[in-house]
């Protein structure tokens, strides 16, 4: 979709980059290699820990007539005619950057610093500065200067790179704006930076001028006669607006692009967010199923006491086989196997007639609530019947409710 909309496959690569760059500004960084560029009045662009932009600039005596495109923001140049030129550099002294990336092909030029990146080409261009032979001269230098040399005259050495169309827009930082220089009749694009032409005009010196240039060079316009001067061009680079997507500008394809990309965005997280959801929920229910298995499980294998209405929990661990009281057993027991029985009917018969026959009155006790309420530590209710009588038991069977 992106190569549909004008840009290169290689321009397409890095469009993520440059979106992530726009929002916040520094995760791309200028490419690897010592260079320069020219300084912008506000100052070098930012940089990140591995280096520093160094200044440096260089003050050329002209005639009178020196000038601007006018409106530049070429830092130490005035517009109006002057009789001298300041060109500022700002200078990468340390090959590293945070993320490594290098120049991409196009049609621009940067200053020589040591060795040119990888794939430009270098060359040279030379002012025959106005000036006295001998004696002194308001020419001077400080601070770092791209590779050349700085006396009575001024050479400066560039590396150039025409290797692609200036079409096919380059990734460079968008956080501030900067200037390249123009290599052929368009200024290169640069992705998510505005470009203007500028240029700056030097009137040379009259008499016997040696100007020059050779090799792989900036766009330059020279003249010897009548008038002797040099035009050099710049190239301006500013940040897009980002503060809305202003579809009356640029390609009307490439902004729906920009839309379609903002939409599949929030319908990706919304998408996520609806899966991660749907795991979890499932999980959740998953484990409650699992919670209620084991439950019946483990009921089904190993039965329970109920807990009344009244909260009092009932015996919980007699079964059959372990409730076989013998002839002569004590109350207690016998007890025991009563309240198992009242909630799993599973006192033994054995039981029921060896307590009949020992002492039918105590069993009697027991079977109204008095022993075997008490044998948990409850305390029999106060309005409870009388236990029956002795005769009462031994008539009619009163342990038959077990059976």
């Amino acid at each position: 979709m992106l190569i549909s909309a004008g840009l290169s496959p290689l321009t397409a690569i890095y469009v993520a980059l440059v979106f992530f760059d726009n929002i916040s500004p520094g995760l791309c960084d200028w490419p690897e290699g010592t260079y320069g560029i020219p300084a912008h009045k506000d100052g070098c662009p930012r940089s990140d820990h591995l280096y520093r932009w160094k200044l440096g600039s260089v003050l050329q005596k002209t005639e009178h007539g020196s000038r601007t495109s006018g409106g530049v923001s070429l830092l130490g140049m005035t517009d109006g005619p002057s009789d001298t030129i300041s060109q500022t550099f700002c200078m990468k002294t340390s090959y590293h950057s945070s993320d490594k990336h290098r120049f991409m092909p196009g049609k621009y030029c940067i200053f020589k610093l040591n060795n040119c990146p990888e794939r430009f080409q270098e060359g040279w261009i030379y002012w025959d500065d106005a000036g006295p032979w001998i004696g002194p001269t308001s020419q001077n230098s400080s601070g770092i200067l791209p590779d050349g040399n700085y006396g009575r005259n001024t050479r400066i050495e560039y590396c150039c790179r025409f290797d692609g169309e200036t079409s096919d827009g380059i990734v460079l930082p968008t956080s501030d704006p900067f200037y390249l220089l123009k290599y052929a009749d368009l200024c290169q694009e640069v992705v998510g930076m505005d470009v203007a032409e500028q240029w700056v005009y030097w009137s040379g010196e009259k008499s016997l001028n040696l100007d020059e240039t050779k090799g792989a060079h900036p766009k330059v316009e020279r003249q010897k006669y009548p008038a002797t001067y040099t035009k050099l061009f710049y190239c301006y680079y500013t940040p897009k607006k980002r503060a809305a997507l202003d579809l009356t500008q640029g390609s009307w394809l490439e902004s729906f692009l920009m839309v379609l990309c903002i939409i599949g965005a929030t319908l990706g997280i919304v998408f996520l967010f609806a899966v991660i959801l749907t795991i979890v929920q499932r999980a959740l229910i998953a484990r409650k199923q699992r919670a209620i298995s084991c439950r019946h499980l483990q009921q089904s294998h190993h039965p329970r006491a109920n807990v009344g209405n009244d909260g009092i929990a009932e015996h919980q661990m007699i079964a059959r086989s372990s409730a076989k009281p013998t002839r002569g057993s004590s109350l207690p027991e016998y007890s025991s196997c009563i309240a198992s029985s009242q909630a799993q009917n599973v006192c033994p018969k054995s039981t029921r007639d060896s307590y009949k026959q020992d002492d039918p009155m105590q069993a009697a006790s027991v079977l109204h609530g008095r022993s075997s309420v008490d044998s948990v530590g409850i305390q029999p209710d106060a309005e409870s019947e009388a236990p029956p009588s002795y005769d009462e038991v031994l008539r009619d069977g009163s342990l038959n409710f077990i059976k």
